[in-house]
Formats: C-alpha cells, structure tokens, sequence
C-alpha cells in the first residue's frame, strides 16, 4: 500500500497551507478531500437540488462524474474537462457544504475516490474523516486543531486575498462553529480525533512549526530518517528544477554523518553545486565525469551496480530500469514527478 499521511480537523485550522507544504516537502501528492465534497454541493447547487434533502443528494450525487489526475504535485479534480476552481470556494458553497458531506451516498463515493489515489504513490490527504475512516491505517495521523477565533481570523484573511470576503471575523466565527457543529455530530464519519492520531493546536504555532511537526513525525513514522544511512546514491538528473527537487529530497531524508557518499553524472554536476550537499554528510562528496543517465549503455554497469540509489526523472527510468544491474527497485522517482 501506497504511503499516506493523514491530517484530520477542523475548518480553518490550517490543514491545506501545512498539508501542501508537507508534501512537498516528502516529495509526496497534495489531497484535499474537501474538494471533493465541495464539488458535489457546487453542483447539486448548479442544478437546483435541496441541498437539505438527504434523498435528493444521494441520488443526485450518482450522477456527478469528477475526474482525478495527478498535477504538479497535487491531485487535481475535473468536472468534464473544468477544473471547479474558485467556484468551489464561494461562502454560499460553504453554507451547504456540511449538509451535502453528511450524506452517506456523498462519503462513500468520496471515500472511494480518496482510496483510489493510492494509485499514484504517496499522499498527504487532508479532510475531516481521514484519519478515522478513509485511512484509519495511514502510516502517520494528525489532528490539527486551533481556537475558533484563530480560525475565524485565518479564514476571513484567505477570503479577503481571494477577493471573495463578505462576513466580519465575528460572522465567519459563528459559520465556522455551525459547521463544527454539524460535522461533529453526522451520523456517518463524524469529525473526532483519532485514537493514536497526533493532536496539534495552532493558536499560537506559525505554520512553520506546525509543518516542522508534522514533518518530523512523519518521517519518523515512514522511516525516512537515517534511511540513506551508509548508502551510495547516484545522482543523475538532467535539468534545473529535477536538480533541485533531488537535492530537497536528500536534505530531507540525510542527516549529517550517515556517511553517505553522493557520486553525481556531469549533467547533474552543471546544476547542482557540490557544496550544496557539505551539510549532508562528513564524506567529501565526489563528482563522476561520465555521461548523462539517458545516455548510459553497457559500459556503465559497474557504476550503476556501485549505487544502493538512483535519484533520476521519470524520463531517464526505462533506460535504467532496462539494464541488468540489479537496481531498478531502488529508483527514487516519485520526488520527480
């Protein structure tokens, strides 16, 4: 099963700026499951339905087709060929949403949604229900939590930004305490803490030291940390943005004096200065003068059997994965995407 980091809470906690980031970050898909239930209330709204009615939803959430593809490093969702966008994020879609998301018809086809990503590699999903009964076994769980004033103020700031704000902090309070309300007393899913689930109140944390939390923990709980330990990894990437990723993906997982020996291709070395990895490990790192990864042929077996991992683009892994040096399970491609 694909890696998965659950973050559970309510509105305005600051789940989606914290799971983007933490993402990222691991090199991991972004996934707002709110959209999800967003997308359903826009369009029972669209075409009349009495989001109150939990008979008319359920029905009319059968016939609501959203498409789920994997882009830039989020899980982007379709309703025929457009993307919801702003439409999804408008107050009047915020006052039926939690009447929409109580129906169980709407949460089961949410929820399989959700559970079909795992397709795709590994996720930081954030919802309300995801630690609880979309992914009760995801590999790390979080709550994350704030005070309804912080959350009132968070809210009313991303809706000025947006140019869509037309409550005071004090209206956007009472919204957001009717919604908790409602959520955490549905029938099905109900928004609760999870048993072992981590709690984290950020009334008064910046998002940095929420996200350096949830980072840790995670780590801690994939077994990234020290993972490289005492590892040769082969660095060959042909491009900027490929280069930068690969070097956030090694400041991540590496910790100084796992004596990890960083051998990079002269591609690679052109935009990837050596001292960047000086902080990574008490070895000098070296740099190969051969060719690039997609040129690679026979003659660079030797090479490709000394390296425990390859960090390289999707791109260049089929010529990889096609040579017979015993290391195509070991390709670190997802960072790459």
């Amino acid at each position: 099963m694909a890696k998965v980091i659950a973050i559970d809470g309510p509105s305005g906690a600051g789940k989606s700026s914290v799971s983007r980031i933490v993402a990222q970050k691991l090199g991991f898909l972004h996934v707002d499951s709110g959209a999800l239930y967003r997308i359903v209330t826009w369009q029972a709204l669209e075409n009349g339905i009495d989001t109150k009615s939990p008979e008319a939803v359920a029905q009319f959430c059968e016939t609501v087709d959203i498409e789920c593809r994997p882009e830039n490093g989020r899980i982007a969702y379709y309703v025929g060929s457009v993307q919801p966008g702003e439409n999804i994020r408008k107050p009047e879609i915020n006052a039926h949403a939690s009447h929409v998301a109580s129906v169980k018809e709407v949460r089961d086809k949410v929820t399989a949604l959700l559970r079909g990503m795992v397709k795709y590699g590994g996720l930081v999903v954030e919802g309300r229900d995801i630690t609880t009964a979309v992914f009760p076994d995801a590999s790390a769980r979080f709550y994350l939590t704030a005070s309804a004033e912080a959350r009132a103020m968070r809210r009313q700031k991303e809706e000025v930004e947006k140019g869509i704000a037309n409550q005071t902090a004090e209206e956007v309070k009472k919204s957001l305490l009717a919604r908790d309300s409602i959520d955490s007393s549905r029938k099905y899913a109900p928004l609760k803490k999870a048993d072992g689930a981590i709690e984290i109140d950020s009334s008064n944390l910046t998002l940095d030291e929420v996200v350096q939390i949830v980072y840790n923990s995670s780590s801690e709980a994939l077994g990234l940390r020290g993972f490289f330990m005492g590892r040769n990894i082969l660095l060959g990437i042909t491009g900027s943005i490929a280069a930068y990723k690969a070097v956030e993906l090694l400041r991540l997982f590496v910790k100084n004096g796992d004596n990890v020996k960083v051998v990079m291709t002269k591609a690679a070395a052109e935009f990837v200065q050596p001292l960047t990895f000086s902080t990574l490990s008490r070895n000098p790192v070296s740099i190969d003068e051969f060719a690039p990864v997609k040129q690679w042929n026979v003659e660079h077996v030797d090479l490709a059997t000394w390296a425990d991992f390859v960090v390289v683009a999707p791109a260049t892994a089929n010529t990889i994965a096609k040579m017979s040096c015993g290391i195509a399970d070991n390709l670190l491609l997802s960072v790459l995407l």
